[in-house]
């Protein structure tokens, strides 16, 4: 038994919460460390338990009650102040702001339900135990909202604001947030008033009358939390999202048709029929009655407002839901998957307790990773770079959130993969579930790994700078949790946004200056760069991006070619042509390569001041679907002769002009927009002689010609001319990129075998 006089003494409680914040401080990750937002939410959770704890067990005055709790609540502030000397804080402010706004109210709701309980009943023991019973059961009904409708994020009298596992760096609390802590208010002093009705002597009438206005007014302020944003229901959302698509009788996708075009509705709905057979194929998975629902949302604030993120895509197998913004659809079948899996796994979240397993059979199922490279090929590069050990850390919810993003799904994918493609879907499927390696396989974790990476072995060829280069970009990054300055990162990265977007461009790059400082990365170095340029001063933009030596930016160099190329060529200082060159020999994807190919053929070529006015227009547009950039197009081709035997200009300008229309939805022109087709080049594409043989192309022309039959390939069109692109498009690809480009016409293959039950034609056999 403990002593009663250790109970009601004040010392240990402060010992309690002094002990806590230190642990944080000292065994948390940077950003939960120091002083912020995630250091202020769990040590609001840890008060309003002590702060409620200590007066549910000391019958004393409110007075009292009130300078014991703001006692425990100074402890972890001091605290943190103290660390300083060992620990940085580039948003010191902020955080102290953030442990006002969120851990002072929780600690005094904690200290006011204790005291209320304390009154209402009586004896110690009974008082703390319906203290510690309320508590438990409103911090699991506060959390529910998170689990039973799509949103993300709860709010919770006990820790104010919870934004879920996905990391929002420009999180900051709203007017919801106030709105919720009103009703935090208006229950406790519903609870507040309960014993003093009670003990009141005053008429029945008066007595009960003040409890029964507090309930009705907390309850009515309860049932409008989807209208105030502090919940967000199935309701709300299909407001929002009010156009349904019907795949089949179990699947609905749920859009604003003001957002999608025809082409691209009847595109989604014919992938998603593919995604559902190959992915249910490939994990031998039986179910097709639970139902499924795709929700597509419009903007990045369109998500946020419904789930509470701006860019992550979000699956909730337990309610069969996707939630995705329209510009990542190209993650849909990742995120299928987590949700098709579920008849695999078991309540409460229907999905594998090994982060490493639930990710890594999301990723088995793309064709590729970046275009160029395969999965394996990636997981290769890891492990032969040294990136990684390998892949037994990032099984563990920890270590997968340890490691940077890429690198953790790229590892669990590749050894998912490995472990399908040699043991079958039953072993996987039922590992999936029980974790049980041993069992399923005969082999410990440790056995698996060592074979997967044997696997590998053959991949670890030797790398040139241009190969090193790429592969840096993906996985010379640290997670995200070692960050300290992520929330002040994102809050200025907010402001710059919201100053850019209002045409305030001295001030956005001031605010994107000042995130780059902070350790903001590429986005703020790009952010202030655009800034520049729309202050008309093109020639400093591109010092800015030839200066800047922050060690967060440089790892991510490669990704600047192409804007050090274009703004090159609009000052036409003579080294637009080098940067085009190196973004075609890093090829960080198949966007970056193709799309300095192309500058790059049309910067040398007898239009390059109308490419110029092209790319000012492309800088100085709202949108990069921006339709009217089209008419420069079109003055392109008109303008250009065509040469006698290679034409690359007038396929370079075909292919801009295919891309452009894709962007805007216009996929049926898209693919009418063939760069082989038409005239001289028609002829010339049909006998083979538009370019040169392959054996005397540069390995640059023969992967954009590969690049460009392949993306023909992919268009949703039925007049199209026939799936021999996928044929040229593996003649030309360059044998170092063939194991991508087999995978992804593979992903074809099936898809067609599946839409008409034929394989697909590979001469000149048109569509059925």
């Amino acid at each position: 038994m403990i002593n009663k006089t250790f109970l009601t003494g004040f010392w240990p409680y402060l010992v309690l919460v002094g002990a806590i914040s230190m642990c944080e401080i000292a065994i948390s990750s940077p950003l939960f460390a120091t002083l912020g937002f995630e250091y202020s939410t769990l040590t609001a959770l840890a008060l309003s338990f002590v702060c409620g704890m200590q007066a549910s067990l000391n019958a004393q005055s409110w007075r009292r009650n009130l300078v014991r709790t703001l006692w425990l609540w100074s402890i972890p502030l001091v605290i943190s102040f103290a660390s300083l000397l060992w620990f940085r804080n580039c948003a010191l402010w902020d955080g102290v702001v953030f442990y006002l706004e969120i851990a002072l109210p929780s600690a005094l709701l904690g200290c006011g339900f204790g005291a209320a309980f304390s009154m209402l009943f009586r004896k110690r023991r009974t008082s703390f135990l319906i203290f510690f019973g309320f508590w438990i059961v409103t911090l699991i009904l506060s959390l529910l909202p998170g689990y039973t409708n799509p949103q993300l994020f709860t709010y919770g009298w006990q820790y104010g604001y919870f934004p879920g596992f996905v990391w929002d760096e420009a999180l900051e609390l709203t007017n919801a947030y106030l709105l919720f802590r009103l009703e935090n208010l208006l229950w406790f002093m519903l609870i507040l008033s309960l014993p003093l009705a009670i003990r009141s002597r005053r008429s029945l009438l008066l007595r009960n009358g003040i409890p029964l206005a507090l309930f009705v007014t907390a309850f009515g302020l309860f049932t409008q939390n989807d209208a105030f944003r502090i919940t967000s229901s199935h309701l709300s959302v299909q407001q929002r999202l009010p156009n349904i698509l019907q795949v089949g009788s179990n699947c609905q996708i749920h859009y604003d048709s003001a957002s999608m075009t025809v082409d691209e509705s009847r595109e989604i709905i014919d992938e998603l029929r593919w995604y559902l057979f190959d992915v249910r194929r490939r994990f031998e998975l039986h179910d097709t009655i639970s139902p499924t629902n795709i929700y597509i949302y419009p903007s990045a604030e369109a998500l946020f407002s419904s789930i509470g993120t701006r860019a992550a895509s979000i699956a909730k197998p337990w309610l069969g839901e996707v939630h995705i913004m329209k510009s990542n659809l190209h993650s849909l079948k990742h995120e299928l998957t987590h949700v098709l899996m579920r008849e695999k796994a078991d309540w409460p979240f229907y999905a594998s307790w090994s982060t490493g397993l639930t990710e890594g059979a999301a990723m088995s199922v793309e064709p590729e990773f970046d275009g160029l490279y395969t999965l394996d090929e990636h997981a290769a590069r890891i492990l032969q770079l040294h990136y990684a050990p390998g892949v037994k850390s990032v099984m563990a919810f920890t270590g997968f959130a340890a490691n940077a993003s890429t690198k953790s799904y790229v590892l669990a994918g590749s050894f998912s993969r490995y472990l399908l493609r040699t043991y079958g879907a039953k072993h996987f499927d039922r590992v999936y579930l029980w974790l049980n390696f041993e069992k399923e396989y005969g082999k410990s974790l440790d056995s698996l790994e060592a074979e997967w990476k044997r696997s590998l072995a053959p991949l670890m060829t030797s790398l040139n700078p241009e190969d090193s280069a790429h592969f840096q970009y993906y996985y010379e990054r640290a997670s995200i949790i070692f960050n300290p300055c992520l929330r002040r990162i994102g809050k200025l990265s907010r402001r710059a946004r919201g100053a850019f977007v209002q045409s305030h461009y001295a001030d956005a790059e001031r605010l994107y200056h000042s995130a780059k400082v902070e350790g903001g990365g590429m986005e703020s170095l790009i952010g202030e760069c655009y800034s520049i340029l729309m202050q008309g001063d093109a020639s400093r933009a591109l010092t800015l991006l030839d200066t800047t030596r922050f060690s967060a930016i440089n790892k991510q160099r490669a990704v600047l070619y192409l804007e050090k190329g274009d703004l090159s060529a609009m000052l036409n200082n003579g080294q637009s042509e080098s940067n085009y060159d190196s973004a075609q020999r890093v090829k960080l994807n198949t966007t970056q390569f193709l799309s300095g190919y192309l500058r790059a053929v049309l910067d040398t070529s007898d239009i390059a001041p109308i490419f110029h006015r092209y790319l000012y227009s492309l800088y100085h547009s709202r949108s990069m679907a921006d339709s009217s950039r089209m008419p420069m197009l079109d003055s392109m081709a008109s303008t250009h002769h065509q040469t006698e035997y290679v034409d690359r200009v007038t396929f370079a300008i075909r292919v801009l002009q295919s891309l452009i229309l894709q962007e805007s939805g216009k996929l049926s022109r898209a693919a009418q927009l063939n760069p082989f087709q038409g005239d001289e080049l028609q002829r010339r594409a049909s006998e083979n002689s538009f370019f040169p043989d392959k054996n005397i192309l540069s390995k640059s022309d023969s992967l954009a010609i590969s690049q460009v039959y392949l993306h023909l390939a992919e268009l949703p069109n039925a007049d199209r001319l026939t799936l021999s692109n996928l044929l040229q498009a593996e003649n030309y690809c360059p044998s170092q990129y063939s194991r991508a480009m087999h995978e992804i016409s593979d992903e074809i293959d099936g898809r067609w075998h599946f839409t008409y039950g034929i394989p697909p034609p590979r001469g000149h056999e048109t569509y059925p």
